[in-house]
């Protein structure tokens, strides 16, 4: 019967009729047999039509019912993926089940119902419970949490505190004697983001029994805290073994791959009874370490480094998915820094971005390669404008490659009237236009003298952005001031990309820009790339330490792995 009831599933959508009709019979026939043959399907649960509907043949039947709790038919996770199934036929399904185990599966609910709660099929079904349940029918089971089994008392806590993420509830639990009932009640709330729940967390790193420690200590990593990251390291050095067995439990929860040199040395230096935990969770993250490794790397960019009073340093990171986008809603306990590789364990990390509409003017060497090839400018831009949010404005200047000797913001009457547009489309034509010598800019110089007048009428902030490719001689010390004092009176930061110190760098940082300087002009595509993400969205992170130079910063996502290294 088991390959006609395959087929007859896998066939369902063409012929829903008939397949239904032959199920039916397939049932009627032998109910019992017809729930044995479907039980590989069961455990499987997949999301198809013809599996709903034997689920639904069965549960006319009272089958699932009757046998979804039995460890001997279903492990705990097959069972859950198959009452999640089952909610989707029968919506009423888990108060259902709620109501067969408290009253005795239909006998007095004295005795007998509490023998059923301590049963193996019971606890099996207050784990299904607390995954499946929302707020008002899992209520039910909280007549349980005076159950006279701890266990019981447990598993309702988690139950019920998963279903009503009430944080002064966890609170008035947090004085239950019973170290797993706390602990429960803390795991519930595991994912909830308040500041409140953050203190729950924090209060529960003082109880005596670890693993109420340390499921407060993966709240708090959960909810993006980097002081979790140094309660580990505590867990692992305490006295007690149950502890620091706990700590190696979390560094696999947690799949946190800065713990791999952790578990490397403890491999060596932990009691043996502890050994096989640390090789479980050392396998672990090196699995998801191949696994992410597998994957394109993501870009990840640090600017803006500066000191800070009392030891602490600031510094912008730009994560950006492979594809170029930036990464939005990033955790702290994401990110990962080293400092001359030794972890760095105070830190935070504020998410910055820039709401407004932006104006940004580009200068960059007019392209005089063979037609159809692109210059290293061209493609810096496009990419950045796969970027560009609608409200944004664009400006572009190309300039020639030597300098010429008119003064700094003088055009003659070939020159180009420079304006805004947030037309994505008119922006890329003017990147790939090729202009003729007398419609560009003499000299980077004059290019940005030019821009400074066009850019006043630009809406929010205002930043000029010049790609230096070393052709031109930089500017003398008073054209330089002169542009300075420009830009400052107009209100633009000036930023620039280039592969050599000049006076260049020292327009951007008396306008409050960033000068990012790089050996091979060929590196230009990514550096703005990453830049131009910067200006829109970063991460401020703050951290104790010494030098910025020998920094290493690393991004774990779902995405991919990335990592930088900020030179001196």
């Amino acid at each position: 019967m088991e390959s006609s009831l395959n087929n007859l599933v896998e066939g369902f959508p063409a012929n829903p009729v008939a397949s239904g009709k032959f199920l039916q019979r397939l049932l009627l026939d032998g109910p019992q047999q017809f729930f044995l043959e479907a039980l590989p399907l069961l455990r499987a649960a997949p999301d198809t039509q013809g599996f709903y509907y034997v689920l639904a043949l069965l549960h006319s039947h009272n089958l699932v019912l009757k046998n979804l709790c039995d460890p001997a038919l279903f492990t705990k996770q097959e069972s859950i993926a198959l009452a999640k199934r089952m909610s989707r036929v029968e919506p009423l399904f888990d108060m259902k089940l709620a109501r067969m185990l408290l009253s005795g599966e239909g006998k007095s609910p004295g005795s007998e119902a509490e023998q059923a709660v301590q049963s193996v099929a019971g606890m099996r079904l207050l784990e299904i419970m607390a995954e499946i349940s929302d707020r008002g029918r899992s209520l039910l089971l909280a007549q349980l949490l005076h159950h006279s089994n701890a266990q019981v008392r447990s598993k309702a806590a988690l139950l019920v505190g998963k279903s009503t993420k009430d944080v002064k509830w966890v609170s008035q639990q947090m004085n239950e004697t019973d170290s797993r009932v706390r602990a429960n009640a803390l795991e519930a709330l595991w994912g909830v983001e308040s500041e409140d729940c953050r203190q729950v967390f924090l209060d529960a790193l003082n109880d005596p029994a670890n693993r109420v420690v340390g499921n407060g200590i993966l709240g708090l990593y959960l909810l993006g805290v980097p002081a979790a990251i140094n309660s580990v390291l505590t867990m692992i050095a305490h006295s007690d073994e149950v502890f620091r067995r706990t700590g190696i439990w979390l560094m696999g929860e947690m799949g946190d791959l800065r713990f791999l040199p952790v578990l490397a040395r403890l491999m060596k230096d932990s009691a043996p009874a502890l050994r096989p935990y640390v090789f479980r969770t050392f396998a672990k993250l090196k699995q998801k370490r191949s696994r992410l490794a597998a994957l394109p790397a993501l870009p990840l960019h640090a600017l803006g480094a500066k000191s800070l009073t009392e030891g602490w340093r600031e510094i912008h990171v730009i994560p950006q998915s492979a594809s170029g986008e930036p990464i939005t809603g990033l955790k702290a306990t994401q990110l990962a820094l080293w400092e001359n590789n030794d972890l760095i364990l105070e830190y935070n990390v504020q998410p910055v971005t820039e709401k407004k509409p932006l104006s940004i003017a580009f200068a960059f060497p007019r392209n005089i390669e063979p037609v159809g090839t692109h210059s290293i400018g061209e493609r810096a831009l496009e990419n950045c404008l796969r970027l560009k949010r609608k409200a944004d404005a664009w400006m572009i200047f190309q300039y020639c490659r030597e300098e010429g000797t008119e003064a700094p913001g003088t055009s003659d009457e070939s020159t180009p009237e420079l304006r805004f547009t947030i037309d994505a489309e008119i922006a890329e034509k003017s990147i790939h236009a090729r202009p003729p010598r007398r419609s560009s800019a003499p000299s980077l110089l004059h290019a940005v003298g030019s821009l400074l007048p066009a850019m006043s009428r630009g809406r929010g902030r205002r930043h000029l952005i010049l790609l230096d490719d070393g052709s031109c001689p930089p500017p003398d010390a008073g054209a330089l001031q002169e542009i300075v004092d420009r830009a400052k009176l107009a209100e633009i930061v000036i930023h620039g990309i280039g592969p050599r110190e000049t006076d260049w760098r020292d327009l951007s940082t008396k306008t409050g820009g960033q000068w990012l300087m790089e050996p091979s002009y060929d590196m230009v595509p990514e550096l703005l790339t990453g830049f131009y993400a910067y200006l829109m969205a970063s991460y401020q992170v703050r951290y104790r330490g010494g030098e910025v130079a020998g920094l290493r910063i690393e991004v774990c996502t779902d995405q991919g792995l990335g990592g930088v290294t900020v030179g001196p």
